[in-house]
């Protein structure tokens, strides 16, 4: 019995240290791998291209060029400010008053609203060669100088006063002497403080289309 163990223990001593030393290796072996297995695998780094970069349409992004950005928000500015922006508007005469008074007519003006192109009339029948002989037969009048009654004569029974409007594009004159020149409502307005004249107008659908002051010796 004693020499079984003995053998026992020598054999234990004798086992080849190539043995020992492989269990070893193989109980490390082991471990690198089962720490190795422990380890996570590294994320692969993922290269973003820059934006636009590469076949296919550019991509729209919120940190795209400065340029790009500011030109839209300047369009979209423009097309709001034009679609608010209210049109201004149309400029149009003033409505006419309404008037009796048609085709030629022979009056004093006794007032002129420039700003309001009006004429305030005084309205008289006009009588000119054998016509005025006669009206000045019926009326008892005798006195013939300066071609009163014999050349022109007018009546004034009615002293109405009417106001009629002037067409933008009235055809204005006015005297100079005994000369007609163009003139104005202005003109006009200067006139009637100066001189005492009839004036023939021509009224077209209720708006003075001609003023005429009159020459009379």
């Amino acid at each position: 019995m004693i020499r079984w163990r003995a053998a026992v223990a020598m054999g234990a001593l004798l086992l080849p240290a190539g043995a020992v030393a492989g269990c070893g290796a193989a109980t490390a072996g082991s471990a690198i791998v089962n720490s190795a297995a422990a380890i996570p695998s590294p994320v692969p780094a993922v290269t973003t291209p820059p934006s636009g970069a590469g076949p296919g349409p550019a991509r729209s992004s919120a940190a795209g060029p400065p340029s790009v950005v500011t030109t839209t928000v300047t369009a979209v500015t423009t097309m709001t400010t034009a679609a608010t922006t209210p049109s201004p508007p149309t400029a149009t005469a003033p409505a006419a008053p309404p008037t009796d008074l048609a085709g030629e007519v022979h009056g004093f003006i006794t007032a002129v609203d420039v700003p309001n192109a009006t004429l305030t009339v005084d309205k008289i029948d006009w009588f000119t060669g054998a016509a005025a002989q006669q009206a000045c037969a019926a009326d008892g009048v005798t006195d013939t100088s300066n071609n009163w009654c014999t050349g022109y004569y007018w009546r004034n029974r009615n002293p109405a006063l009417r106001t009629v409007a002037v067409s933008p594009d009235a055809t204005i004159t006015v005297l100079d002497g005994s000369a007609s020149v163009p003139g104005s409502l202005a003109r006009v307005a200067q006139r009637i403080g100066q001189a005492h004249s009839t004036y023939l107008l021509v009224v077209t659908d209720g708006r003075v289309t001609e003023v005429h002051e009159s020459y009379a010796p």
